[in-house]
């Protein structure tokens, strides 16, 4: 996933363990999954209150991101998650009982798409991605939970940015939890059609896959309609993948051999200028990976910070003391450099952060902003910085009809800021407002949502002593599952189930088996 190689971690399952094989401490489990009841019930509440209204934006600056100019004054009306139309507003009819949202001096951009998440760290993440202005996301490595999910949220019943799920990561070794092995490829073709019968968005491939079993799934990909997305594997070239039909390619991998963590000698720019392919950098996860030092710790003081469950910033104020060793140093840099030399030939780009999966410093949402940003600190015009998360995802995702631009049909996937965008990226952060399938949320709304988010993470909540006051505890958790369970609350499979192996260790099997029963209709 990150293009440094990490070990894979999950925080409800390792809480951030130095390796993929270490042992979680189930205590340390137990205590952050506190905080994840607290974000689910909050959560829960949120979406019973959302719902999408008839609307009117008036006055307001449109940028369209259609490649017309800016639309200075006028008013965009909204009806049943959809935009109605756009029109001057000294001649804009605005009927009764709509919501009506003041606009003067303010900049109306589509909706913001991250290309690249893993919703699995935390039940906070899509919140966070609202409170930044993306209202739709890539999730990068599908399970059967986020399926049921992506129904409820596009259902109505809950409040979250639209999902295009990929089918679990295929690759050629074991990666636990986290990938579907395929060895051959007989096995590549059936998962593949497994996934396009289970309902997955598009197929995503991982680091290991010899060039056979690569192949394979491509054909077999294109046979069920699906867009193969992912990292080029090691043994495949840049060219050779475009030419397979490979859509989207993730961490300009083979741009970057993975090997040595640098600059491939193949010529690269030729196939991807000539083709119709995206390429997700992904320079944050990159920065975010070599932070150490003082930059740490100052990092660690910023306002995005506090989303982060105290317990695992302590845990990331140990690691900002430990150096970046051998070749993964200096490899923001090499990056940048691939993404200037592509941003030369015009080739096709995405943001896309890597956030959400577990690694250290990175925080869903404000790691898309930050995305942006470095992406204009390469060179990239700030408009330009903008079509690459709004348009270019949606004709990346085969969904230029669905949202992307400000038009008339379009759903209504909005951002209402402060400031223009188009002058700096910075000015995404201005946000006034946000609307997501015609839901919309002012100020109020997400300064209330960030208040409960931050003050969940600052909780420190203790493991009792006394095994009366344990059982107390994880009895109000699993309590609470169950409510949520019983109120049509997905929950994520992987969380209760790493909950229930640390109360199974703790020698609270009674509560483990209850925790376990309300995702069982998820279990693979």
């Amino acid at each position: 996933m990150n293009p440094t190689c990490p070990p894979i971690v999950v925080a409800l399952l390792s809480a951030f363990a130095a390796a993929q094989d270490d042992a979680p401490d189930p205590v340390l489990v137990v205590r952050l999954f506190d905080g994840e009841v607290r974000i689910a019930e909050c959560w829960q509440q949120e979406s019973l209150a959302a719902a999408p209204r008839d609307a009117a934006i008036e006055h307001v600056t449109v940028v369209p991101m259609t490649g017309g100019p800016a639309l200075a004054d006028q008013t965009v009306t909204v009806a049943r998650g959809l935009i109605r139309a756009i029109e001057p507003a000294a001649t804009a009819v605005v009927g009764e009982h709509v919501v009506r949202i003041d606009g003067r001096g303010r900049f109306l951009v589509p909706g913001l798409v991250d290309m690249h998440v893993h919703r699995l760290a935390s039940m906070s993440t899509d919140l966070l991605l609202l409170l930044n202005g993306v209202t739709s996301v890539r999730d990068m490595d599908g399970f059967p939970w986020m399926l049921r999910q992506r129904r409820a949220i596009t259902d109505g019943r809950l409040l979250a940015p639209t999902p295009y799920i990929a089918g679990h990561i295929l690759n050629y070794f074991p990666m636990g939890i986290y990938a579907t092995v395929v060895r051959t490829p007989q096995a590549a073709r059936e998962a593949v059609r497994a996934q396009a019968k289970a309902g997955y968005d598009f197929i995503k491939i991982h680091n290991a896959m010899p060039v056979p079993i690569f192949d394979a799934v491509c054909d077999e990909a294109r046979a069920q309609h699906l867009d193969v997305v992912g990292h080029v594997p090691h043994e495949v070239s840049v060219a050779h993948a475009i030419e397979s039909g490979m859509r989207t390619l993730e961490h300009l991998k083979g741009y970057v051999l993975d090997s040595t963590l640098q600059i491939s000698e193949e010529d690269w720019l030729t196939p991807t200028g000539k083709a119709e392919v995206w390429n997700a950098p992904t320079l944050y996860s990159a920065v975010r990976s070599d932070v150490r030092g003082e930059a740490a710790i100052e990092l660690l003081a910023t306002p995005e910070l506090q989303f982060v469950p105290v317990l695992l910033r302590e845990q990331w104020r140990v690691l900002a003391g430990k150096p970046v060793i051998g070749p993964h140093r200096g490899l923001a840099a090499r990056m940048g450099q691939v993404f200037e030399q592509l941003l030369a030939i015009h080739a096709r780009l995405l943001v896309g952060t890597d956030s959400g999966g577990g690694y250290a410093f990175m925080v869903p949402g404000f790691a898309t902003l930050t995305e942006m940003e470095l992406m204009e600190q390469h060179g990239m015009p700030a408009l330009d910085v903008l079509a690459a998360a709004t348009r270019e995802p949606a004709v990346a995702l085969r969904r230029e009809r669905d949202f992307g631009t400000i038009a008339a049909g379009m759903r209504a996937d909005l951002v209402l800021l402060g400031r223009d965008p188009a002058v700096a990226t910075a000015n995404l952060r201005t946000i006034e407002g946000v609307m997501v399938r015609g839901i919309w949320l002012a100020r109020t709304d997400l300064d209330r949502i960030a208040a409960s988010l931050t003050s969940i993470a600052a909780a420190s909540p203790t493991w009792p002593a006394a095994p009366a006051e344990q059982q107390a505890m994880v009895r109000r958790h699993v309590d609470a599952l169950e409510q949520l369970a019983k109120a049509g609350f997905v929950l994520p499979t992987h969380a209760v189930t790493g909950y229930a192996d640390a109360l199974d260790k703790l020698g609270l099997g009674d509560a483990a088996g209850r925790a376990r029963a309300t995702v069982a209709i998820d279990a693979r």
